[in-house]
């Protein structure tokens, strides 16, 4: 947890989560959680490992009623970042590099620019 002390509270209490749900789900294997980055606008990128690996985009829900959004998986894939769900999403580019495939429409890469 000392990589992401600076990280808000929430995604701190969502990450040990999901590598408990990691190490639970999978004992046998080497399992966790990475994070690489977390932004103050709601946005985190990372690793998970469990029973196979995969790299994740986790984003602050939207607030409801006062309610604060809770933090969720947006995107997990093995491949490269397609860029629907991060249009959809509004995924700041930072966070993928600023690259991502069309897998619906031309099959190539693209540039992603998102603020």
């Amino acid at each position: 947890m000392e990589q992401i002390k600076d990280a808000p509270a929430d995604f701190k209490a969502f990450v040990s989560r999901k590598a408990a749900k990691a190490a639970a789900d999978c004992p046998e294997a080497a399992h966790g959680i990475t994070v690489n980055m977390v932004r103050t606008d709601g946005f985190a990128v990372g690793a998970v490992n469990s029973c196979g690996g995969y790299v994740a985009l986790w984003a602050r829900t939207a607030n409801t009623g006062g309610n604060p959004g809770k933090w969720k998986q947006i995107i997990g894939t093995q491949d490269a970042w397609a860029c629907a769900p991060l249009r959809k999403h509004k995924v700041p580019s930072v966070l993928v590099d600023g690259r991502c495939f069309d897998y619906s429409g031309d099959h190539k890469e693209h540039e992603y620019n998102q603020p």
